[in-house]
């Protein structure tokens, strides 16, 4: 019975190499959208409100621009407006301060719908991150209030720990914005997987273990 227990626990810890992955909490704050501080409303198209950019918990926008918050139901959402900024003439950008580990990967993922038609687009970045520190464009969202999800993964970059994700509309010269919602980023840890070969080996050394304890047991005897 003993030599059969000694096997389950090394079964078990088998499986545990093989599909032990975890992912952290969500690094982004009010990545859905749904907290916003009161004193900062603006005004009404009555599906959509505008917030001063400190009122949406956590998210900012470029030089010191409202922010548009969209609700269907009871779920909030954002849209990248499309207007140039009333300060500077340049592109609409939201985007949200995080800390991250040097060198660590992570995940991305956002939620992401076109208002108008197929011809919208929008980009984003992680700004300081190895793999996403230049502008990705998204414009294969085609069907009118379906819901589209990107899903990505980088790396922190070695020198900085404070990192910036932006979204930035490319539709310039018209109202319209992309819908965005969802947004999360979290660490990914992933548990070493053996190569099969491995796991061949060590399964074939536990038998060959079994059997020279079964021979040592019956001289035993």
């Amino acid at each position: 019975m003993k030599n059969t227990y000694i096997g389950k626990q090394w079964l078990s810890t088998i499986f545990t190499l093989l599909f032990v992955s975890s992912v952290n909490a969500n690094l982004i704050e009010n990545g859905d959208f749904e907290t916003v501080t009161s004193g900062g409303f603006v005004k009404s198209w009555g599906v959509s409100n505008l917030y001063d950019e400190g009122s949406v918990e956590n998210w900012r926008a470029g030089n010191n621009d409202y922010i548009e918050l969209w609700t269907e139901g009871s779920n909030s959402f954002a849209e990248l407006n499309a207007d140039w900024s009333s300060s500077e003439q340049t592109d609409w950008v939201l985007k949200q301060t995080v800390q991250l580990d040097l060198n660590m990967g992570y995940k991305l993922s956002f939620q992401y719908r076109a208002r108008q038609d197929d011809n919208e687009a929008f980009r984003f970045k992680v700004t300081n991150s190895q793999e996403l520190s230049s502008w990705n464009t998204i414009n294969d969202h085609d069907l009118i209030n379906q819901w589209y999800t990107y899903e990505g993964f980088f790396t922190a970059s070695a020198t900085k720990t404070k990192h910036v994700l932006n979204f930035r509309s490319e539709n310039d010269g018209d109202t319209y914005g992309n819908f965005i919602d969802n947004v999360s980023l979290t660490k990914v840890i992933q548990t070493a997987v053996p190569s099969p070969g491995s796991l061949l080996l060590f399964a074939l050394g536990m038998i060959g273990l079994g059997f020279y304890r079964k021979r040592d047991s019956t001289l035993l005897t």
